[in-house]
């Protein structure tokens, strides 16, 4: 009889612990992204630019800069810029603008979860604080924009597991590219 009551009891803290997950999960699926992202057009010196139209052939530089919206600090891991954050544009028409060489190789150790090259750090970021630096990439390296026309921009990056796991996505800039 001892026996069965320890059976039970054992059973009772199995499911009381199984119910706690079950709620944290929940929670933390529904928990808001801990940090936001910004982007803006940046000359070749990196400084922040209102230039919106380019000749084909032009670098279209992006500076991403991350600030955390959390009330936790949180660790903050990096690579690559190419690889920390997809970066969408999009034609006139709502399609993709096609990768480049670059763009399909970094693409494609993103679906496969493979590391990329370049630094490799990670730091916390601390409640409310903005990331130091601000992260520049050419969209050109990754993106084919030698057709003139309108695009948009926009830049996507996963947060961690911690808060559910998601993709936060900045603001989107427009810009033309002309012959």
């Amino acid at each position: 009889m001892m026996r069965i009551y320890g059976f039970y009891r054992i059973a009772l803290i199995a499911g009381v612990l199984l119910a706690s997950l079950g709620v944290c999960a929940i929670f933390a699926q529904n928990s808001p992204p801990p940090f936001e992202l910004t982007i803006s057009i940046v000359n070749r010196m990196g400084d922040v630019s209102d230039r919106r139209i380019f000749k084909v052939g032009d670098d279209i530089g992006i500076r991403i800069d991350l600030a955390s919206v959390s009330d936790h600090a949180f660790l903050l891991t990096s690579s690559s810029p190419d690889c920390d954050y997809y970066v969408v544009v999009l034609k006139a028409d709502g399609e993709p603008a096609p990768d480049t060489e670059r763009g399909h190789e970094v693409r494609q150790m993103l679906r496969k979860n493979e590391s990329c090259y370049g630094r490799h750090g990670a730091g916390i970021l601390q409640p409310y604080a903005k990331a130091p630096g601000g992260d520049l990439i050419s969209v050109n390296k990754l993106n084919d924009l030698s057709r003139p026309g309108e695009y948009t921009i926009q830049v996507e990056r996963r947060f961690p597991r911690d808060f559910g796991a998601g993709i936060v996505k900045s603001n989107i800039i427009n810009v033309t590219v002309t012959e």
